[in-house]
């Protein structure tokens, strides 16, 4: 009996995936040895069934939440996986970057983002730095939205392992300006602040919750250019598609956690 060529080809590529991965399409070509175009049509296949995925900050592929060897206790890298392409829908739809991030070990950590679809030059290598909490407006939503117990736990981790203006103990009226961010519905970035470059003091952002279950709360933001929009133009315009992409994420994960 014939074997089926196509079918062991995709084992192939599956298997160079799950030991190199993240692996570029022109690494998993050299080690497969197939055909750029084939590779590329296998790793589209295997999309197609999320057992693989291309993600938006690196380009660079991943297996994906239906591999069967996959880690069930992987939260973030599913989160990853299933923000990418509304990620990249809610960036061709209004062209300024969202970024998506949790909070880990004392800090915001992106864990994808449409920077590199975006038209505007804004920091492309945001998955690869610490976030601050406090200033940031993805930090500021995490914080507002959790309850009372898990936040303490997270301003405790802070003043133990985040770093600069994040070790500071907030002040009295830090819960009346959490208040308000809830009650205004998202949050805002201090204004001039970087994590890298002080050019990127000149980007505004604002972000809203995504309720990942179990009480745990991510963010979506948006970032744009400050001198392009005033913060009333973007809450305007945007911040109606923002709060999708935050329920279409959210949906995505419970349909996810709900098949697994």
């Amino acid at each position: 009996m014939k074997v089926i060529t196509a079918l062991q080809r995709g084992l192939q590529v599956l298997e160079i995936l799950r030991d190199l991965e993240p692996a570029t399409l022109e690494e998993i070509t050299r080690e497969a040895g197939l055909p750029k175009p084939t590779v590329l049509r296998i790793l589209r296949t295997l999309a197609a069934s999320r057992v693989a995925y291309q993600a938006l900050s690196d380009r660079r592929w991943r297996t994906g939440a239906q591999m069967p060897t996959a880690r069930p206790d992987n939260a973030d890298a599913l989160l990853a996986e299933l923000a990418g392409p509304v990620l990249d829908r809610l960036c061709r739809e209004i062209l300024w970057p969202s970024d998506i991030g949790v909070f880990q070990d004392g800090a915001v950590q992106v864990l994808e983002t449409s920077r590199r679809r975006s038209p505007f030059l804004v920091n492309r290598n945001v998955t690869t730095h610490r976030i601050h909490m406090l200033p940031s407006a993805m930090g500021r939503v995490i914080l507002a939205w959790s309850e009372p117990a898990r936040r303490a736990e997270i301003l405790s981790i802070m003043a133990a392992r985040g770093e600069g203006v994040d070790r500071v103990p907030p002040g009295p009226d830090f819960d009346d300006y959490l208040t308000e961010i809830r009650t205004r519905g998202y949050a805002t970035r201090q204004r001039g602040y970087y994590v890298i470059l002080p050019r990127e003091g000149r980007i505004s952002a604002i972000a809203v919750p995504v309720r990942l279950g179990g009480g745990r709360i991510a963010a979506v933001n948006l970032s744009w250019m400050t001198s392009a929009a005033t913060e009333a133009e973007i809450a305007a315009s945007a911040l109606p598609l923002l709060r999708d992409a935050a329920r279409q994420i959210e949906g995505a994960l419970a349909e996810a956690q709900g098949s697994a």
